[in-house]
Formats: structure tokens, C-alpha cells, sequence
């Protein structure tokens, strides 16, 4: 394990008087600045571990010793807060450049809005953005950047999302020394520019990098979750989704996701659907059996044997195949699902009767028929209505 070291750093980098601070732990590297003087100089601070180590939203950034990197750099600003918006954008492109020019990826680095960094699908690098007016106009901003660089293994650690690292994608170990000089020297060039000519000069660049240009997208954003096609940003650093109208809405922030309503991501669902339903129906089938040869009508067989497996399904269908975890939602899907049982029910036993009556067809062959049908109607039902998304803007 190469660990960290200062001199190592400074020579490599452009401007060789910087300050830098090198600590083995630290609670976050963005805090050590909290008290820290204006300057007209950058200043930096490294660790080789971080023990509330955050990214956006206040997640944890897992942040082991020794592996990856965990810097954060300070300078001061005149600009206003609103011409500060595409800091993370600039800074991201700067991050995309750092490793696709040092290190042989197979895939490039390209952005998720607004400042995630992705290699070959998973998060490789992240970055925070915290601004605080000082005095006389002046803000003083810390840009907190995590990158995994040698980190290969993560079982105990709560990572809420697919992750990758450098070790990953190339299979060999990194000296992080001059990764983060070179990190440094490309962070600095490109805010001095950013400084004097704004975000519009970085676009072109962003888009290049975006990682999800021409997709479509999710964007959570003020309690409402919007649908589009990622068209790129604009001069003022917003995400421009083209919607199925064609209109096209900004965002200055949100949350985004890919969005897949289409045949594979139904297929996806429907297997795991259709796996629910043959354990649920082995439930059924067995009770309604064991009741209806134990000289229980058919009725009240059909009834109970639904009720009971019913329950298992609705559980398996709300965790397992659809998702739906807000407990908020809970008794209003609870309540959509009991009447489609109970439409479910009738049906049964409709198709039952009219399958006995004019095919002659026995009680239980009958049943097994009928259920065909009730398979596929339940799943659409089910998709469409009982365990759907949230409402989202209407295209």
C-alpha cells in the first residue's frame, strides 16, 4: 500500500506553493475548513480516511484507510450564488478528464447529473459542493471530491448503489499521489476558467461527457417525478429533458434516475411475477384441494383457499416484484388488492361454473383453467394500478 504524501503531491503539481494539509483521519475533509481564512490562494486538505465521509442528500461516502481518495479544496469567490450553480458540472468535467487521459479505461468516465462520475455503468467518484457567504460578497467555497481508486472489496460497508474503482476497471493498483495532483491541477485550471467565462464555456464539454445523452430519464424534483429524453445542459448549467410532446423542461437540481417502461423491464417484471404466482398457487391449489375433499362447497373452498394465498401473494408482489416499499402507500394497495381478489373471486367461480356447465369440465381442471386467464389479468391490474409508481407529470 503506497499511502499519501505531501512532497510527492507537490511536485507534480502546477502551482508548487500551495497549501495542503495532510491528515490520516478526519471526520470529513469539507470540514476542515469550516474556520478556515479568506485567502486569494486555493487551499487543499487530503486524508486517508474519513469517518463521516458525505456525499449529496447527506449519504455516506464510505471511505476506507489507505484506498481511495478523499480530498477537498477551498477558495474564495465574488460571484453571486446563482452564477456559482454549475460549479459541480465544471468540476465534474474536470474529474472525467483526469481519468480518461491517466488512466487506459476500456469505458470512458462520463457524467451523472449533477455530480456523480460513472465508469462502465457504476459510481466511481462523487462530489459535494458547499458554499457559504463570508462577508462582503464574498463566498467561500469547499468542493469535496471521493474517488475509489484501490478499493477492492466493500461487503460491510452500507453502499446503497452499484460502485466500481479504478482497481476494478483495470485490475492493477494506483499510486493515488499522482492522481491527485493531477485532480488538482485540472479542478484549478478549470475553475480559473469558469471564474472569468462561466459555466456556457463548459457545455459543450459537459455534453460530451454526459452519461445518459439522449435517454430517457426520471427527475424527482419538488415532490413531482418529470419524464423525458436527456438532451444535454444548457449555458446556465440546467438538465434539459425533451418530453414526448416535445416541450422541453430545466432543471437546476433533482434527483435522476434511467426510466424503463418498456418490453424488457416489463419482461423483468413479469417473471418475477410470474415466479410469485406458481408459489401462490401452489398455496391455493392445496388448501382449495384439502377443503373441497374434506366436503367443503365449492364456494366456500374457492373463497378460503384465495384469502390465504392471496396474503402471501400481495406481500411477495409488493417487496419482491413491484418494489413498492412506502409503507405510506401500504393500506391503499392493501385496499386495491382486496377489491381485485374479490373481482378475482367472482370471476373464478363465473368461468368455473360456465366451464362445468356447457364443457363439462371437473371441478379442479375448471379451476386451473380459469386461472390462466386470472394470471394474466391480475398481473395488468396489478402493474397498472394497485402497485404503481408514484403520479408523475403527464407528458
Amino acid at each position: 500500500m503506497i499511502l499519501l504524501n505531501k512532497e510527492s503531491i507537490l511536485q507534480r503539481l502546477d502551482d508548487k506553493t500551495l497549501d495542503i494539509t495532510l491528515v490520516q483521519s478526519i471526520d470529513s475533509t469539507n470540514n476542515a475548513f469550516e474556520t478556515h481564512s479568506p485567502t486569494e490562494n486555493f487551499s487543499a486538505c487530503l486524508a486517508e480516511e474519513q469517518i463521516q465521509g458525505r456525499g449529496q442528500f447527506q449519504r455516506a461516502w464510505h471511505s476506507p484507510f489507505g484506498e481511495n481518495i478523499y480530498l477537498s479544496l477551498c477558495y474564495y469567490s465574488r460571484k453571486s450564488l446563482s452564477s456559482l450553480s454549475g460549479l459541480s458540472l465544471v468540476v465534474g468535467c474536470a474529474i472525467c478528464k483526469v481519468l480518461n487521459t491517466l488512466v487506459a479505461l476500456k469505458e470512458p468516465a462520463l457524467i451523472k447529473w449533477p455530480n456523480d462520475i460513472l465508469c462502465n455503468n457504476a459510481k466511481i467518484a462523487g462530489l459535494l459542493i458547499e458554499t457559504k457567504k463570508i462577508q462582503n460578497e464574498t463566498h467561500r467555497i469547499i468542493i469535496g471530491i471521493g474517488l475509489n481508486v484501490n478499493m477492492q472489496n466493500a461487503e460491510n460497508a452500507a453502499i446503497s448503489q452499484n460502485w466500481t474503482s479504478l482497481f476494478r476497471l483495470t485490475g492493477a493498483s494506483h499510486d493515488r499521489n499522482v492522481i491527485c495532483a493531477e485532480l488538482i491541477n485540472q479542478v484549478r485550471t478549470f475553475i480559473s476558467l469558469f471564474e472569468q467565462e462561466g459555466f456556457a464555456k463548459f457545455a459543450p464539454l459537459w455534453n460530451e461527457y454526459n452519461a445518459f445523452s439522449q435517454k430517457t430519464l426520471q427527475i424527482h424534483h419538488n415532490q413531482m417525478n418529470t419524464i423525458g429524453k436527456c438532451i444535454g445542459v444548457s449555458s446556465k448549467a440546467e438538465l434539459i429533458l425533451e418530453l414526448k410532446n416535445g416541450e422541453k423542461k430545466f432543471f437546476s437540481s433533482g434527483e435522476i434516475s434511467l426510466y424503463s417502461q418498456g418490453f424488457l423491464n416489463t419482461t423483468k417484471v413479469f417473471i418475477k411475477y410470474f415466479v410469485v404466482a406458481m408459489l401462490s398457487y401452489g398455496v391455493d391449489i392445496s388448501v382449495f384441494s384439502i377443503l373441497l375433499f374434506s366436503n367443503v362447497n365449492l364456494i366456500y373452498s374457492l373463497v378460503n383457499a384465495r384469502i390465504v394465498s392471496s396474503l402471501f401473494n400481495f406481500t411477495c408482489n409488493k417487496w419482491f416484484v413491484y418494489q413498492a416499499k412506502n409503507i405510506k402507500s401500504a393500506w391503499r394497495e392493501l385496499t386495491e388488492y382486496i377489491f381485485l381478489v374479490g373481482v378475482n373471486i367472482a370471476l373464478s367461480y363465473g368461468i368455473i361454473m360456465l366451464e362445468k356447465k356447457y364443457l363439462k369440465i371437473p371441478d379442479i381442471p375448471a379451476k386451473i383453467l380459469a386461472d390462466g386467464f386470472l394470471f394474466l389479468f391480475s398481473f395488468y391490474i396489478q402493474k397498472k394500478i394497485v402497485f404503481r409508481k408514484p403520479k408523475k407529470d403527464k407528458l
